[in-house]
């Protein structure tokens, strides 16, 4: 369920299926963070991964947890 207050000050409350309905009025755009190897592939999307590369890619080095790969990770966005 998500919680919506309208221009109008009500309430109300979508499900999954409802949400990017056409309305007329709304435009409802659904990206994934994700993190990814730039060498090796590999992919993380759990939220701890997420917030530990972006740490990583403030202080400008995201290595590869796989200690066999010289690659480093990447916040990549999907639809």
């Amino acid at each position: 369920m998500v919680f919506y207050r309208g221009q109008e000050g009500r309430l109300e409350y979508f499900t999954r299926g409802e949400i990017g309905r056409e309305d007329g009025q709304s435009e409802v755009t659904i990206q994934k963070l994700v993190v990814k190897c730039n060498r090796c592939g590999a992919t993380y999307t759990d939220k701890e991964s997420i917030e530990m590369v972006r740490k990583w890619v403030a202080e400008g080095y995201a290595p590869c947890p796989d200690l066999g790969c010289p690659g480093g990770l990447e916040l990549t966005e999907e639809p």
